[in-house]
């Protein structure tokens, strides 16, 4: 820490392997990667740790390595860093070296890596691909709390506006939390207003495995309901759209003011799960290989013409 960023890069740079021939040639680029230009000659003690990070991890990208051995160096660059870091990390893997990347942030490992291995306790408890052993991981993580369906609340008077009730209903109305890809899934909330407002709304935040699939409020469709409520209990429900990916899921309810307050949050209140259970083998696919975040059952008009006629 007594050293300087300049003084730090050809220590680490000698450490690592590099000679002095191969730091000096890379030295500029390895200040422009870093950002730590105005600073490369203040004792490193006086960085933050983001910029240590950004220095450290500079160094050791620009060695040409066989392997790069990553382990949260994201979670404290900005956003411009994480951008230079996934470019470089995608640089190194695209020559046919191994980007070994070490993290929680699940978005991150879902960009970067095409496989994934869990550890327990340094013990490996599922090695492939990586959507696969995110699943893995997010199921352990969420086993001690039970999929629950339905939930209710007691209003708390000192707000003016306050859930009653959550669930996630099946097609006949019943509170479910385990459902097959092309079940109807239906949301329906309780709730009451304990004074007239302007401006108000309802809103619903679906995860699949920790990624936000969609966000709706009771108002998209219905701009009026924002314009004046009266006091008094209400009723919503909306179904989700269809078929959804298998995976757990979990469902956030806000009531509030949007961009102004919120007055009642419920976060992850409700867990369920989709399964592939179908049967029909042209539709069993949607379920697990496809990509994207929502399983897209489109309606497709195929038409065949044959030569000289139609």
């Amino acid at each position: 820490p007594e050293l300087t960023g300049r003084e730090n890069i050809f220590l680490n740079g000698a450490i690592l392997g590099m000679s002095r021939t191969e730091i000096t040639d890379k030295f500029e680029e390895i200040v422009e990667f870093a950002d730590v230009g105005l600073f490369i000659d203040t004792p490193v003690k006086r960085y933050s740790s983001g910029m240590r990070v950004r220095l450290a991890f500079a160094v050791a990208a620009h060695l040409e390595p066989e392997v790069l051995l990553v382990d949260e160096v994201l979670a404290v660059g900005d956003a411009a860093f994480q951008r230079k870091c996934i470019g470089k990390m995608s640089e190194v893997a695209g020559h046919g070296r191994t980007v070994l990347f070490v993290s929680h942030q699940l978005g991150m490992i879902r960009t970067l890596c095409d496989r994934a291995v869990l550890l327990d306790s340094g013990r490996i408890v599922m090695d492939g691909d990586s959507e696969d052993v995110i699943e893995r991981y997010l199921a352990s993580a969420d086993q001690g709390a039970a999929q629950h369906a339905a939930v209710k609340y007691v209003p708390d008077v000192t707000k003016w506006a306050a859930f009653r009730s959550l669930a996630i209903r099946d097609e006949r109305g019943n509170p479910a939390a385990q459902f097959d890809v092309f079940d109807q899934i239906r949301f329906s909330a309780e709730f009451v207003l304990h004074k007239p407002i302007e401006g108000a709304c309802i809103s619903i935040s679906v995860e699949r495995n920790g990624l936000v699939l969609f966000r709706s409020f009771d108002t998209d469709a219905s701009p009026e309901r924002i314009a004046f409520r009266p006091a008094g209990e209400y009723r919503a429900s909306v179904t989700f759209p269809s078929p959804l990916k298998a995976g757990l899921f979990t469902v956030s309810a806000m009531i509030g003011i949007p961009n102004v307050e919120t007055i009642d949050r419920k976060t992850n209140a409700l867990v369920f799960s989709v399964e592939e259970r179908s049967f029909d083998a042209s539709l069993r696919s949607y379920a697990g290989r496809r990509s994207g975040v929502m399983a897209a059952h489109l309606m497709w008009d195929v038409t065949h013409k044959r030569s000289g006629t139609s």
